[in-house]
């Protein structure tokens, strides 16, 4: 196998195509790449499979414009991929690489996977970082054994799955002291660990032809872009538009797996590949907090098998119930005409020892549009206060700008900020329908999505904050200095101190914001710690601590604030910290109405097992943008720029300048990020489209 970089190369540009070149063309099915993997850490461009495609008569995958972070080590993972001919990658492709000028030495882990009552088997085991990521994949070899090579410092979790050769399946933790915790395996630097070993029972071997608790479930097809199942079973489409199929399961009972047969036509459509969550919606799995993974899909023809399961599922993280097993995302053909159907007609549904096959033969069919619309998208007003209310137009116009006189059904989604639509679903019998949007009460941008007949829109409104003309803004905070530790308060959630003083954006009521509570030294040998925070209780709501990192498996003991003060107290029972810094826990807060722009979280008092004093580095942190980065609430004020009064060309020019950026990297501008999520994006340029021409106060 050839890679671009190199294997273990220094200096990588941070931004860099690139590239894995195998002996054999690799199976493409449409769209869709048969290959499966990951980029650890993620990129800062995003999804690094939106990048992806096949070059050099399809043996090389080529992922294109790959943003990264400065002086960061990098792994590229590539754990499955089918060739044209129907060869699997025998050994995952793992490739180390660093922008900075030097790469981190690596260790592995070695182990084995055997079985109580010694059947024959084969399995995987995975690699899991300590926010319950899949990192590595590696199959196990004929006797049992592992080896997971290349892998940087740090604290891992490994999970193995098996199946047996009469077909019982079973997953589990490394967990040696078989108290129902995960090991926490941890390597250091260059460090080989040796003799990991799983010794797994399985379950009962199920009577045949017997039934399970499952026998009764059943699985809906929906394709609706509304969250949750709306069991729309018929939509019309145009060729060369996007489709979704959302795919429900329904009267689950203590769930740990599911395997899900999907035929498609691929004269009709192109299948893209599956999402097994939404932004609003996760998947079934991971209702009670199991650690799920689901597999890559294997494609053939016009058949998907897509496969998830619950990693070490106990009694508390089996799932019942209804809920969404994942969204199969296609493109329908140019050449697309008259109609075609999904179909699922079989699915296999794993309870603890038991597994129900269901002929279920759920469909949903698509059929072509009649006519291509054009929908014209109004609010009157715009700008309401984030509790008010607005009337949302849309107008239907053929092609040839005729207003659409049949009866159409159009629908509508929030698919960004706090409102309720009603209705969300109207029939339009004159080419005009009207619904209206009740502000959720916190301020912000809502956007909402609008279909008919196979075309798609949407728009974006500006929910205010309600004042009574009281509030002024603060006049500012100066950032702590001096030495940080052995406590101390971070804004970069990720694990361990970065440092973070200071919110990148101004916030606004109903916000979330989370401080990382770090170790920064002397946390070793410690059984629990307390941290008393205080606060602006008319500015910021406290709501809660989870644990992370150091204190992952400690109880957490947080009375209810009051006057400003938040007492965090966890203990580990029957254990002591293994590692002396890293994160502590993240403290939780929402940002209220009485917000004035910038106020501060400041420990008043923290302690190990015996108290500590606080460095004056890391003692507070601030929330709200430094001076001069607070976008006005006024939105055609926020969209003036430059602050000459009139929203025009040169606002323009500064707000194209500053696109696509976002509050990690070192020249994001958050006076351009207008609904202010970190992110100059594409609600951002809506709502500076919509005050493009005008004046402030005008």
């Amino acid at each position: 196998t050839e890679t671009s970089p190199r294997a273990d190369a220094t200096g990588v540009a941070q931004t860099v195509t690139i590239t894995v070149t195998f002996n054999e063309p690799l199976r493409q099915f449409g769209d869709f790449i048969s290959v499966s993997g990951s980029l650890n850490p993620p990129p800062t461009s995003g999804d690094l499979g939106r990048q992806l495609e096949l070059v050099n008569d399809g043996k090389t995958l080529q992922f294109q414009n790959v943003e990264l972070a400065d002086n960061t080590d990098y792994t590229l993972s590539i754990d499955a991929a089918t060739s044209r001919a129907g060869n699997i990658l025998s050994q995952p492709v793992l490739l180390q690489f660093s922008t900075g000028t030097t790469l981190t030495q690596l260790g592995s882990l070695d182990g084995s996977v055997s079985l109580s009552g010694g059947e024959q088997f084969v399995g995987t085991v995975r690699l899991f970082n300590e926010q319950g990521e899949a990192l590595i994949s590696v199959p196990l070899d004929a006797e049992g054994r592992f080896s997971l090579t290349a892998v940087f410092e740090g604290t891992y979790r490994l999970s193995a799955e098996v199946q047996a050769e009469d077909g019982r399946t079973l997953s589990a933790f490394l967990d040696d002291d078989d108290n129902g915790i995960p090991d926490d395996v941890t390597l250091s630097a260059g460090q080989n660990l040796s003799n990991l070993a799983f010794v797994l029972s399985l379950p009962e071997l199920a009577q045949p032809g017997a039934s399970g608790v499952n026998k009764d479930a059943s699985v809906v097809l929906d394709l609706d872009i509304r969250s949750g199942n709306q069991s729309l079973d018929n939509l019309k489409a145009l060729p060369d538009s996007e489709v979704r199929v959302a795919v429900y399961a329904k009267d689950v009972v203590n769930l740990i797996g599911f395997s899900v047969s999907f035929s498609y036509d691929t004269t009709a459509v192109s299948f893209q590949g599956i999402d097994e969550n939404t932004t609003s919606e996760n998947n079934l799995l991971r209702k009670n907090a199991g650690l799920a993974v689901t597999l890559p899909p294997t494609v053939r023809g016009g058949n998907v098998e897509y496969n998830g399961a619950i990693l070490g599922a106990t009694e508390q993280t089996v799932v019942s119930g209804d809920g969404l097993l994942g969204i199969f995302r296609f493109k329908t053909k140019r050449n697309f005409s008259d109609k075609t159907e999904f179909l699922i007609p079989r699915v296999r549904l794993e309870s603890s020892g038991q597994t129900d096959n269901l002929s279920v033969l759920a469909r949903a069919t698509l059929e072509q549009a009649t006519i291509r619309i054009l929908m014209t998208l109004t609010a009157e007003p715009e700008t309401i206060p984030a509790n008010g209310t607005t009337t949302i137009q849309v107008d239907l116009k053929d092609v040839a700008g005729s207003t659409v006189t049949e009866d159409t059904q159009i629908r509508f989604a929030v698919t960004a900020g706090n409102a309720t639509l009603e209705p969300s679903e109207v029939t339009a019998s004159n080419g005009t329908a009207q619904i209206q949007l009740i502000g959720g009460g916190t301020a912000g941008t809502v956007t909402i999505s609008v279909t008919a007949e196979g075309s798609t829109e949407q728009i974006s409104l500006v929910l205010t904050e309600t004042t009574d003309g009281t509030g002024t803004p603060s006049e500012g905070i100066d950032l702590p200095s001096g030495p940080r530790g052995p406590i101390a308060l971070d804004l970069n959630t990720d694990t361990g101190d970065q440092g973070k003083t200071q919110t990148t954006t101004a916030p606004r009521s109903g916000n979330q914001i989370a401080i990382d509570i770090v170790a920064v030294s002397g946390a070793s040998g410690n059984i629990g710690f307390q941290v008393i925070l205080t606060y602006d209780e008319t500015q910021l709501q406290f709501d809660g601590f989870d644990t992370k990192d150091l204190w992952l498996a400690g109880v957490p003991i947080v009375p209810p604030a009051s006057g400003g003060e938040a007492q965090i107290q966890v203990a580990l029972l029957g254990q002591t910290t293994s590692k002396d810094a890293g994160s502590m826990g993240h403290a939780k807060f929402t940002v209220l109405s009485g917000f004035t722009g910038t106020t501060k979280v400041e420990i008043k008092s923290a302690s190990f097992d015996t108290p500590v004093e606080v460095g004056t580095g890391g003692i507070f942190v601030v929330i709200g943008s430094a001076s001069g980065s607070v976008v006005p609430e006024d939105p055609i004020e926020a969209s003036d720029i430059d602050g000459d009064g009139q929203v025009g060309f040169s606002d323009f020019l500064s707000f194209a300048q500053g696109f696509g950026r976002d509050s990690t990297n070192s020249d994001f501008n958050p006076r351009l990020d207008l609904d202010g999520d970190g992110n100059i994006g594409f609600s951002d340029f809506i709502k500076f489209a919509q005050n493009f021409g005008k004046s402030v106060g005008g």
